[in-house]
């Protein structure tokens, strides 16, 4: 991958329990396209920031719980066009607060990985209910599954939204007629 066409990076820190079946979770209110939507604490890298210290700062600042750089396992990068996002792993019982204008869940991340598919990214569910952004209902197993040789780099394709309406989708992809 040629990094200099690379213009953001930024880091995405997920802490598992022990038992890796509870995750620390954000429910986002920005950027408006992940609203309503849960993903793990992060940012952007700052200048001269390793991604280890990034995944340390930014864990502190949206949980409140300390960690060292050397804390956190790079596990996967993806790639999409001039960005970069870094997802880094700590398991460890989390002690965690809401600081930030997203409130911070420790979730289990199955039972979420089932909703989430379950809702139609153009309504948001109930408040009672949740979804995640779409990357990671696939992330979050993979970063626990230590048959997988980390870290992994993944390179996306840019994504656009679609014009065609959801509705015609779901019934095309099932042979239906549009």
């Amino acid at each position: 991958m040629d990094l200099s066409a690379i213009e953001t990076f930024y880091v995405v820190a997920l802490c598992f329990t022990p038992d890796r079946e509870r995750v620390v979770l954000l429910r986002k209110t920005h950027p408006t396209w992940q609203a309503g939507r849960f993903n793990g604490p992060g940012g952007k890298i700052e200048d001269g920031e390793m991604e280890e210290e990034a995944l340390a700062r930014e864990f502190l600042e949206e949980t409140g719980m300390a960690t060292l750089p050397s804390d956190w396992e790079v596990r996967l990068r993806v790639y999409g066009g001039s960005w970069n996002v870094a997802y880094g792993v700590l398991f460890r019982t989390p002690i965690v607060e809401t600081r930030t204008d997203e409130r911070v869940e420790v979730v289990a991340f199955a039972d979420k990985m089932a909703l989430s598919l379950a809702w139609s990214p153009l309504c948001l569910p109930p408040d009672d209910k949740v979804i995640l952004l779409p990357d990671l209902c696939w992330i979050l197993p993979m970063m626990v599954d230590d048959n997988l040789a980390f870290p992994l780099e993944v390179s996306t394709r840019v994504r656009e939204p679609s014009t065609i309406p959801w509705q015609v989708r779901i019934s095309r992809a099932i042979g239906g007629a549009s």
